[in-house]
């Protein structure tokens, strides 16, 4: 087949040997010795990288580690449903406590609490007195309204004053307005029920938990699609995630429950916010 080949590329003249032979080199370059080397290094940057890699993080979630992302789109040439693949390939084959997509825990924000002031915290009679007593506690709930998570946790560490505008419900439903904007009308009846800091606190805990929005019984998980290697059948009896075909088509979900079976094509919550960055 192969001598037939050279044969019929003779006799149609030089042109068709060299359309042949660069057809070759532009194999190689994809798929052989050279594209690896490329791909181990520093692949190149692709056009339109910053939105693609946008479109990655709102498939990946947002702690995804940024330079991983941009190795993965840069080695899948610009294919985004291809690279969100090769990355969760590579992650899920990695021998770690916990995987790069999974959420980080920043000390006190880990449960979304407020933590108390120090002159609180000792137990003792006295009170230490602060600069902050004399501003009214309206006014310091109005300021801390306009604040994000981490500096209303750390307000409330700061002094007695600061702790307790940090608790009052209209600095949480700011917060809560500020991440997932209003209630539902479903939620007013439960908004009666629990203050405006466990209604944050209890869907803060959702989302980094990876809790799915269908069951909110079991934890989202990977879709990971091709050939299984050993260590990915590992982490698939582990429940760590799920094996898809063995074809990638672009469109395919990328998470879904480990119980309910119901499948996402973005990460289920992409309002997520990095805490601590």
């Amino acid at each position: 087949m192969y001598a037939g080949g050279c044969t019929y590329l003779c006799s149609q003249g030089p042109s068709s040997h060299n359309t042949h032979k660069k057809s070759c080199s532009t194999v190689k370059s994809l798929f052989g010795p050279l594209a690896k080397c490329t791909l181990q290094n520093s692949p190149p940057a692709v056009e339109g990288e910053v939105e693609l890699m946008q479109c990655m993080r709102t498939k990946l979630g947002p702690y995804a580690s940024e330079a991983a992302i941009q190795y993965h789109l840069r080695s899948a040439r610009g294919k985004v449903f291809w690279a969100v693949n090769t990355y969760f390939r590579a992650v899920l084959a990695e021998q770690v406590r916990q995987a790069d997509f999974e959420p980080k825990e920043y000390a006190q924000l880990a449960n979304c609490r407020t933590p108390a002031p120090p002159n609180l915290m000792q137990g003792s009679g006295s009170r230490e007195q602060s600069s902050f007593d004399s501003i009214p506690s309206p006014v310091l709930e109005h300021v801390l309204r306009h604040c994000n998570l981490l500096t209303v946790c750390n307000a409330a560490s700061a002094c007695s004053s600061l702790h307790q505008a940090a608790t009052s419900d209209l600095v949480w439903n700011s917060l809560y307005r500020q991440r997932w904007g209003s209630a539902k009308q479903d939620d007013h009846k439960l908004l009666q029920e629990q203050s405006q800091h466990d209604r944050y606190r209890e869907r803060h805990l959702a989302e980094h938990g990876m809790q799915c929005p269908g069951c909110k019984q079991a934890k989202i998980i990977p879709i990971v699609y091709g050939f299984p290697s050993h260590l990915l059948v590992r982490n698939m009896r582990a429940n760590k995630l799920r094996m898809g075909n063995d074809h990638l088509i672009e469109g395919q979900p990328t998470w879904t429950c480990s119980s309910c079976s119901e499948v996402f094509a973005n990460f289920p919550y992409i309002s997520l916010e990095i805490i601590g960055q």
